[in-house]
């Protein structure tokens, strides 16, 4: 009787240490999953922000140019048309507040 109850006991003690290091390899998994994930998010957050920049930054120069090319459509009416306003090309009239940077 006190043989069977020891093997018993050896058996439940085998078994509890099979799962616990079934779960430090669970926990090892996830971990080294989770350290991957948020490398890729990383990096993705890092491409979005450089593709950002570049936009904005493309969006200034293209506004420059346009406020350029108004800049000089203006110029060029007041010397066909001296002493008229230009009336007929703001295209940006409407919203001044965006062309700040």
């Amino acid at each position: 009787m006190k043989n069977e109850m020891e093997n018993e006991r050896w058996h439940l003690d085998k078994t509890i240490e099979k799962l616990q290091k079934e779960m430090a390899d669970i926990v090892e998994v996830s971990r080294t999953s989770t350290l991957e994930l948020q490398n890729q998010l990383d990096d993705y957050k890092e491409k979005n922000r450089r593709e950002l920049a570049e936009m904005q930054r493309q969006l200034k120069e293209k506004t420059l140019e346009a406020e350029k090319s108004r800049l000089t459509a203006s110029k060029m009416q007041e010397e066909v048309m001296p002493g008229q306003t230009s009336s007929w090309f703001h295209p940006y009239s409407e919203y001044p507040s965006r062309l700040h940077f």
